[in-house]
């Protein structure tokens, strides 16, 4: 859902294609083919979101610009600002209202890429490998297997203290929280766990997490 217009949803498919759909307008969809092989992941940057993020099984995090669109109608793509290549394909990309967007991909990694002045930016602005590295690598299990559900990073939608931090699940049926600079607060846990929290989602202003097991539980930490 665009946080600014609500009545924008959007989704993606497993053929590498995203779609926006205006709910008020039920009957028109706008389908962009943004990457050839299953996206797995994508957000939309809470404060320009004109601006998307995706992960792709083809092993990048590429950024999207929808204010330029290019093609003919009916197979127009937004302008492609710049991507990131990982070893192992890239299973889900979050942005947080900094312009920041932390990464989970299967080589083990939660990748964080720093993106600054993104309200001030141009229309299809070209971003160069410097500008496309992560700021912060955090070495993290993300083999969830075939039962797991696909661990992703979620970002504290407006944090108290201005600290932007995310959660994620942890293989060994911990949450953990991390900040945007790729430093551990805190590793999130109980005796009552018996499966892995692998749905975890921040409070949009408390200091509050929740998460869901695959064995129909649901952890609160307050």
């Amino acid at each position: 859902m665009d946080p600014q217009s609500p009545h924008l949803l959007y989704f993606s498919r497993l053929d590498g294609h995203v779609g926006r759909t205006d709910t008020r307008a039920p009957n028109t969809v706008d389908i962009f083919q943004l990457s050839e092989k299953k996206i797995g992941g994508f957000s939309l940057n809470p404060s320009c979101p004109h601006f998307i993020a995706t992960a792709s099984l083809d092993r990048t995090m590429r950024i999207w610009d929808l204010r330029k669109l290019s093609g003919r109608k009916g197979a127009q793509l937004p302008a492609l600002c710049g991507e990131h290549e990982s070893r192992l394909s890239v299973s889900h990309a979050a942005f947080n209202s900094a312009g920041q967007v932390a990464t989970a991909s299967y080589d083990d990694t939660i990748k964080i890429h720093s993106f600054e002045g993104m309200s001030g930016w141009s229309p299809g602005r070209d971003l160069t490998q410097k500008e496309m590295a992560p700021s912060a690598v955090i070495r993290h299990n993300n083999q969830t297997g075939r039962w797991v559900t696909i661990l992703r990073a979620q970002w504290q939608l407006h944090p108290s203290d201005n600290v932007q931090r995310f959660c994620i699940g942890n293989m060994n049926r911990f949450v953990d929280i991390y900040t945007s600079k790729g430093e551990q607060l805190a590793q999130l846990g109980g005796e009552g766990i018996t499966a892995v929290p692998a749905v975890a989602q921040f409070h949009p202003t408390n200091d509050w997490v929740a998460a869901g097991t695959a064995s129909g539980k649901l952890c609160l930490w307050m």
